[in-house]
Formats: structure tokens, sequence, C-alpha cells
């Protein structure tokens, strides 16, 4: 359940200016970081000594209130006031870029050497297809193709490269760069509200529908 579920990805999403200009910037996993009521002060000082992944984690114990953990320790940390959050877990990613994008999201998919090896094809995980506890592998080439929701999140959680968590989140960045260019183009977007009504209903989140449909 949720209290035993640390955050896989942590993204924060700025949108400013008359033209809706957007910054995203991934926070690695690993990154230690104080986390009031849990870690330890020192001579008075702070020490960072938690893991960010675990924040929403001791969020969730404390009376579901992960989400809202995560956003006060990027506070504490990093001084950064979020204002909205979205959560979502892996099915739901999943359904939501097939509701978005039935034809699937066009990528240049890329991974680093394996053992200094250079590949043309990787062995990933298939985390949605897990059975019995044994997770399945799916193959996927290197170069232009259409991914599908469960290809895409398979693709984008992949770390066994060479280039390993940091590898990782530049494909995730990758992942959700694609997605806002492609989620503007009408030809490749589904009945626009209507598949974003469906997405929003899936997503655990306090942004309000209309900064969607406005923004």
């Amino acid at each position: 359940n949720s209290a035993e579920t640390r955050t896989d990805t942590i993204m924060v999403l700025n949108v400013s200016g008359s033209d809706k200009k957007i910054k995203l910037v991934s926070f690695m996993r690993d990154n230690l970081v104080y986390i009031d009521g849990y870690s330890k002060i020192v001579n008075g000082q702070k020490q960072t000594d938690n893991k960010l992944n675990v924040a929403y984690e001791l969020g969730e114990q404390e009376g579901q209130k992960g989400a809202e953990m995560v956003r006060q320790v990027l506070k504490d940390n990093f001084d950064l006031d979020i204002k909205y959050y979205a959560l979502v877990d892996f099915q739901t990613f999943a359904t939501a870029i097939d509701t978005l994008f039935p034809n699937g999201v066009s990528m240049n998919a890329q991974f680093s050497t394996i053992d200094g090896e250079k590949v043309t094809e990787v062995e990933v995980p298939d985390d949605l297809n897990m059975k019995d506890g044994v997770v399945p592998n799916q193959t996927i080439k290197v170069g232009q193709q259409q991914m599908d929701g469960r290809t895409l999140l398979n693709y984008a959680r992949f770390r066994k490269d060479d280039e390993g968590d940091f590898g990782r989140t530049r494909r995730q960045q990758e992942v959700l760069t694609a997605v806002f260019q492609q989620v503007k183009d009408p030809t490749k977007l589904f009945t626009g509200s209507e598949a974003l009504g469906k997405v929003f209903a899936l997503t655990s989140t306090n942004v309000p529908y209309s900064f969607l449909l406005t923004n």
C-alpha cells in the first residue's frame, strides 16, 4: 500500500510568462535531504540524512499526506514553493498515455552503452505484466518508433545501462518533453477535452481542471 511506497520519480514543472514557457527539473531520488521530524539535528545543524524518495512514504504513514510531505521537503531543502501536485502510479501513467495518444507517442529511443558495449536493443523490465512476483522483460530497439503507454513507462524507468540513474532521468525528461510537444498537435491527439477529462479523473492531484483547460 501507499505507506510502503517510495516515489520512483520526482519532477518539478514551472509554467510562467505570457508565453507559458515550460521548465522541467528532475530531482534524483538518491538526493540526501533534511526531513522535518525524521532527520537528526546536530549542534543546531539540520542533517541531510534521508533519501528524497522516502519523503512520500513517511508522509503516507502520517495519515496519507505523502504529496504534502514531498512538497514540504522541497521547500525546506531547495526553497521551492510548490503550488500544485499530480501523482500517478505506473498503471495510471500507461493508461493516460494510451488515452491521449491512441497511436502511441513518437520517440527516438536511446540507451547508453552496457558494460562498455554499444547496443541496438535492450531488454527492459515489464512491470505491468508482473505475475506471481516475476517481472518479464520487453525488448525495446534503439531508434525512432511509436510507443504505447506500457512501452513508454518501461523505457522511462530503465536504468541498467552504463549511465544508471542519470540515463534514466534523461529518458524521463525526453519522454515528458515528447508528450508535451505532441499533445499540442491536434493530428496526434484524441478528442482533446474528453481525453484530458478521463486522464484528470485517474490522477491524484490538487490541480483545478480549469487550470488544465486554460493552460
